[in-house]
């Protein structure tokens, strides 16, 4: 009987021991649920070799998915959606995946497929940021207003941030300033209400005011004002160090005429003051004016310009122009403007006739706007120029390249750095050095920024620019240090 027993008792033990341990799959998923993703896949991979199954590939692309190798997850999701075609979570990975990687097509399909058998306000997040990622404005908006309406805590706080950004863009700034104030309330503490906080102080808040005015000072060490950087040649005029005081102002309008139809009107002043070349205190004043349409993505605007230079407060310069564009907005995130300028240049300090710089100028241009992430922006421009000059010391032709990455840090803190090239080709001999003159200019920068308030912010920058030449006396090197504030209403 005690043998019987006995037996009996380890044939229970056996059983209850098989029953009990975890299969590999099984320990998968559960490192997958406690979002041990690494664990997970370490796993997984061996276990799609020697164990295939469509379990084991349906989990598998999950996981690669969250740890963001999508180009690995994107084949054996796609595989496990053909067997189970109404599988929400692969449904709305691939639709995450396909905005990462910039085919909206299939992210709006994605999309679509994803909240015809989820309706959930997740889901809702996921379609709604694709659908922004296309330009479909009307159905992201519908998608994140459904979240905002019937989502929890986090995701209505999520939905705002986005739905914030697309009233912005459509003009609807009241309902945008409500909305982030609400949101904000929901959890102060938060991550997306410090966004959406700073998404009020960079507009200095939402509002349905037709104008922006911004005023602000430089403070800016020169180690080397670009006059003449050979002093062997023209004595007296060699490598200068100087202080610059800078103060400027900026005011920007918009006024809508129609559904489609805007007006716009810029003024910029800006006004110098040296320390040490007081004969050289610049000031200048631009109006720029004109007509916008938008009938959709893409849309048109015709400014005419005007802008005025004087130099110890004797007139210089005088230059009008026009300078109609085309734009085009291929995503939510992307802007495409195609421009040409025709300006009229009136200089009024030629010391001689083959250096005035009197004459028509033409450019060619394009510039790419884009939001490479929550919290970065590329702008990239690129120009071709000619200059028709009355003076023949002057007449050329221009490329210039000019790229600028920001990067938010923080609600209050974004830093920046810039790239700017520019090559020039002079068409005749210059009749002082006698010598064709080429330049070719680098110049780079950093610059970084705190907001203190919605309304006053502190900026600092360093740059360097250096300009080779065919001609030694128009060669410089210089170091620029600045420190600012500006305020904005």
């Amino acid at each position: 009987m005690w043998r019987i027993v006995c037996g009996g008792c380890a044939t229970l033990l056996l059983l209850s021991a098989t029953a009990g341990a975890q299969t590999p799959l099984d320990q998968a998923s559960s490192q997958f649920s406690e979002e041990n993703w690494e664990e997970a896949r370490a796993i997984l991979q061996p276990l799609s070799v020697s164990s295939p199954s469509p379990e084991v590939s349906r989990l598998l692309g999950l996981t690669l998915f969250q740890l963001q190798d999508y180009d690995a997850a994107l084949p054996l999701l796609q595989q496990s959606l053909q067997q189970a075609p109404d599988d929400p979570a692969l449904l709305a990975s691939l639709t995450d995946i396909a905005q990462a990687q910039g085919d909206h097509a299939a992210g709006v399909d994605y999309a679509g497929r994803l909240l015809a058998v989820d309706g959930s306000p997740r889901a809702q997040l996921t379609a709604g940021r694709a659908f922004a990622a296309a330009g479909d404005s009307q159905r992201a908006t519908e998608a994140f207003e459904s979240v905002w309406q019937n989502g929890s805590r986090r995701a209505r706080q999520k939905a705002a941030l986005e739905l914030t950004r697309l009233y912005a863009e459509t003009n609807r700034g009241e309902e945008a300033a409500q909305l982030a104030e609400q949101a904000i309330g929901l959890d102060p503490g938060s991550f997306d209400a410090a966004v959406l906080r700073q998404l009020t102080i960079t507009r200095a808040g939402p509002t349905t005011r037709d104008y922006v005015l911004s005023v602000g000072y430089w403070l800016e060490s020169d180690d080397n004002v670009p006059l003449v950087d050979n002093a062997s040649l023209i004595p007296g005029l060699g490598d200068t160090e100087d202080i610059r005081h800078t103060f400027y102002g900026d005011f920007l309008y918009s006024k809508n005429l129609s559904e489609t139809g805007t007006f716009f009107g810029e003024a910029h002043f800006i006004h110098g003051i040296h320390e040490d070349l007081s004969q050289f205190d610049p000031t200048q004043f631009t109006l720029v004016t004109g007509l916008g349409w938008t009938p959709g993505a893409w849309g048109v605007r015709i400014p005419l310009q005007a802008t005025r230079n004087w130099t110890n407060g004797e007139t210089v310069r005088t230059n009008v122009g026009i300078g109609p564009g085309i734009f085009f907005k291929p995503s939510a995130a992307t802007v495409l403007y195609l421009f040409a300028a025709l300006s009229e240049d009136d200089f009024e300090d030629a010391i001689r006739p083959s250096e005035d710089r009197s004459g028509d100028v033409t450019s060619l241009g394009a510039m790419l706007t884009a939001n490479l992430a929550t919290n970065a922006n590329l702008r990239v421009i690129f120009t071709g120029t000619e200059y028709d000059t009355d003076g023949n010391n002057w007449q050329r032709e221009e490329l210039r390249l000019y790229a600028f990455l920001t990067w938010r840090f923080s609600p209050r803190w974004i830093g920046g750095v810039g790239l700017d090239y520019l090559d020039a080709d002079f068409d005749n001999l210059n009749d002082v050095f006698l010598l064709d003159r080429d330049d070719e200019t680098w110049a780079g920068f950093l610059n970084i920024a705190f907001q203190l308030t919605p309304r006053w912010a502190l900026r600092g920058q360093i740059s360097n620019a250096s300009r080779d030449s065919t001609i030694d006396v128009f060669e410089y090197d210089r170091t620029v240090v600045s420190v600012g504030v500006s305020w904005t209403y």
